[in-house]
């Protein structure tokens, strides 16, 4: 982080004002309870904080957006203990368009890993751990990232808790740049078709759902929010049967 001599030496020389008031000026900004933004005491200060906030973020993204580690503590005989997840308090950065995972490392149920199947495709994975999970009972699996920030921390999360060592398995990554509007959209560019298991992992599962299902064959649904009334109604409509299971999540499934 910028040192306050040095963001009032910026200061002095954005605003062409003498050091001593630019210095003044941050320590004002300092002493106020928030920096969350313009208010009735915003001043170039705060201006030059949060470029400063911002720049950062870029030039450090594994530093600021992939915060710090946490324990995985869902896997009851394995701990994960250097698992990244994303820290929104830490970033400068409007994410709430975002496609991303809609829930957190230590809310992925470890149950996850007992689902079999052929090839999964995992789309937002939470933070790669999810991917991990579904690949010690499939051929492959293929994570389906959504933006570079979610891609690099999916990919760092594998590498640290290790890839699954198994003959034949395939893991492979796949960045498709979307937000919440457009990626029911762009997921129609994947052939959905090869998939025997499906899982969706961002809050936009409905809509992906109705734009890809043309192309569901035979295989398992898995979603990381509990389908509504209305949505669980519609899967049946078309085909598929939901499946309640004790020692895993509950899914949905067309034979």
């Amino acid at each position: 982080m910028i040192t306050d001599k040095a963001l009032a030496m910026r200061l002095a020389k954005q605003s062409g004002v003498d050091y001593d008031s630019a210095r003044s000026d941050i320590e004002e900004v300092k002493t106020r309870k928030t920096r969350e933004g313009p208010g009735p005491y915003y001043c170039e200060a705060d201006k030059v904080y949060w470029a400063e906030r911002k720049a950062n973020f870029v030039l450090r993204k594994k530093l600021t957006l992939v915060k710090k580690p946490l324990y995985f503590n869902n896997v009851r005989d394995t701990l994960y203990p250097n698992v990244w997840q994303f820290d929104k308090r830490e970033t400068t950065i409007d994410t709430s368009e975002w496609e991303m995972s809609s829930i957190v490392v230590n809310m992925t149920g470890a149950t996850l890993r007992r689902h079999e199947g052929t090839h999964a495709i995992d789309w937002c994975s939470t933070q790669g751990i999810s991917s991990h999970l579904l690949a010690h009972k499939h051929e492959t699996v293929t994570t389906i990232e959504c933006n570079s920030e979610c891609m690099t921390m999916a990919r760092t999360n594998i590498k640290n808790v290790g890839h699954i060592q198994k003959n034949g398995h395939k893991h492979s990554f796949k960045e498709l740049p979307c937000n919440i509007h457009t990626a029911h959209i762009e997921a129609m560019a994947i052939d959905w078709s090869i998939y025997d298991t499906v899982r969706l992992g961002s809050s936009s599962a409905p809509r992906i759902y109705n734009a890809i299902k043309s192309q569901l064959k035979e295989c398992k649904l898995l979603f990381v929010n509990y389908p509504s009334d209305s949505f669980i109604k519609q899967l049946q409509e078309d085909g598929f049967k939901h499946i309640t299971n004790l020692k895993a999540q509950d899914y949905f499934a067309k034979d």
